[in-house]
């Protein structure tokens, strides 16, 4: 469904339920002779969930050459396994919720500038649902202290945690041209977060600026 049922609001938003016969699971760690991510075909799953999007513009208010605008991006996703030793637990890689939230100032001229937050839920990394990390072998059982391992890599499995990060954004087009300047900011406050635990512990990225030209033609 989409609708601009209020002056100054769009709305969207749309449900899903998906059935996936021998769903496809990327095991925590590498294949030790190629070095690639390896694949499987686990059991079937169901995944039902919804998206939702708002967008809020003052301008169709004020009329002013001035916009504030804030936008809501939503995702509930409860995909688990129906079958096998798995069934009834959670898919790996897939949050139960995701979403953003953006808050902005643009001009008629041409300039915008906006900051967003954007959460990402939980998410197991295993279709176990183990959930205090753990280092294990390549058959999922435990590692002990003095145990050896002939892996490049090591296997973490585990729930890996929440994280809200903030962002940010500047654009201005340079009028009567196809030509569009920005500067990017992510992870501004420079969080320290894991971001997945395939291949190992992995760390996200710290705070990252970039700026560019996109040019349309």
């Amino acid at each position: 469904m989409r609708s601009s049922f209020v002056k100054g609001i769009n709305f969207e938003l749309a449900g899903f339920y998906n059935v996936l016969d021998n769903t496809l699971v990327q095991l925590p760690f590498i294949d030790p002779n190629t070095g690639r991510d390896i694949f499987i075909h686990a059991e079937d799953s169901e995944a039902v969930g919804v998206d939702v999007a708002v967008r809020v513009d003052s301008a169709a208010y004020t009329q002013s050459p001035y916009n504030f605008f804030g936008m809501l991006a939503y995702n509930y996703t409860d995909a688990r396994f129906t079958e096998g030793d798995s069934k009834g637990n959670q898919v790996p890689e897939v949050p139960l919720h995701t979403g953003s939230l953006t808050l902005g100032l643009e001009h008629t001229s041409g300039w915008q500038i906006s900051a967003t937050l954007t959460h990402m839920d939980s998410f197991f990394t295993d279709p176990a649902n183990t959930r205090d990390p753990i280092l294990t072998d390549e058959d999922g059982a435990p590692l002990e202290a003095g145990d050896v391992i002939d892996l490049r890599e090591p296997i973490v499995v585990g729930a890996v945690p929440s994280r809200t990060l903030l962002s940010a954004r500047a654009t201005y087009a340079i009028p009567n041209t196809p030509v569009t300047l920005w500067v990017q900011g992510r992870n501004l406050t420079d969080k320290l977060y894991v971001s997945d635990y395939s291949n190992g512990l992995r760390p996200g990225p710290s705070r990252t600026v970039i700026g560019g030209v996109t040019i349309r033609f």
